[in-house]
């Protein structure tokens, strides 16, 4: 036990065995091996070995339950004898469901960092006393209170959505200076600022019946008005109405071999050529 720090030794015990005759030596030490960053362990390595890790509600308990059953509490209580307050059995009983649990259960996963950017206190407060004002204002229209302080609060709620939009302007201007500032010393600052608002929501209707001349502004009505035109673009091969677009296609069984053709017929027939005319 010299090479041992005395601080981490809590209590050293050697016993007789039948596998040998060698002692038995156990020794429990308070040094936690988890928390050494060299510890090549299978169990999940965190920086606080402990019950708030866990996220228990997605745990085997099945699995926790065996594991507990095959433990044998026994020999870990005659481990930390002498015990006169039972400390040391409660702590050993404690890292060893805490062991368990750290094989059956995840760990709780860090909370996802919201990207959209923080309202600032000054407008929460802006934005909870308008809320208290319109609570007090539908009580007021519910009960019988004069006109004069219906219309006094009413007021007040104008002067604070005004305030809010001021303070929503400001912010913006302030975020516009700021990535104008950054456009040379970090552009792609300023370049994902651009990008949000170069986003823009195409509208489509009011579509109009050509039939009827109506406009139609229902999002139903204006779907079946372009599939039908979409649909009407297209022509199904086995539709056995289709129309004939080459009525007048002759399939004849001459070739080329039966026709009777010399060199002074080419030569005709590229001087009768039009100059615009394309080959087919």
């Amino acid at each position: 036990s010299s090479g041992i720090n005395a601080e981490w030794l809590l209590r050293p015990g050697s016993e007789n065995t039948c596998l040998s005759d060698h002692n038995l030596v156990s020794v429990i030490l308070a040094y936690d091996a988890r928390r050494n960053e060299n510890y090549g362990h299978c169990m999940k390595e965190i920086k606080d070995f402990s019950f708030f890790n866990l996220n228990l509600q997605k745990a085997d308990l099945d699995g926790i339950n065996d594991d507990l059953m095959k433990v044998d509490w026994n020999q870990l209580s005659e481990l930390c004898k002498p015990d006169e307050d039972g400390s040391l059995l409660a702590e050993l009983i404690r890292l060893t469901v805490l062991q368990v649990c750290y094989i059956h259960a995840p760990v709780k996963e860090a909370p996802k960092v919201d990207k959209r950017p923080k309202v600032s206190r000054s407008r929460r407060i802006l934005h909870r006393k308008r809320k208290k004002l319109k609570g007090r204002l539908n009580c007021m229209k519910h009960s019988n209170c004069t006109p004069e302080s219906i219309v006094k609060l009413e007021n007040e709620l104008a002067l604070l959505a005004f305030e809010i939009q001021t303070s929503i302007s400001n912010e913006l201007r302030e975020r516009e200076v700021k990535a104008v500032e950054s456009m040379k010393k970090n552009p792609k600052y300023f370049f994902s600022y651009a990008k949000r608002f170069s986003k823009l929501k195409s509208n489509i209707g009011p579509l109009r019946n050509k039939d009827t001349g109506q406009l139609h502004y229902n999002p139903q009505q204006m779907a079946d008005m372009l599939q039908k035109q979409y649909s009407s673009v297209f022509s199904d091969p086995n539709n056995p109405e289709k129309r004939n677009t080459m009525p007048h296609t002759v399939h004849s069984s001459d070739n080329i071999s039966t026709i009777d053709f010399d060199e002074k017929d080419i030569i005709g027939a590229k001087k009768k050529k039009v100059p615009t005319a394309t080959l087919r």
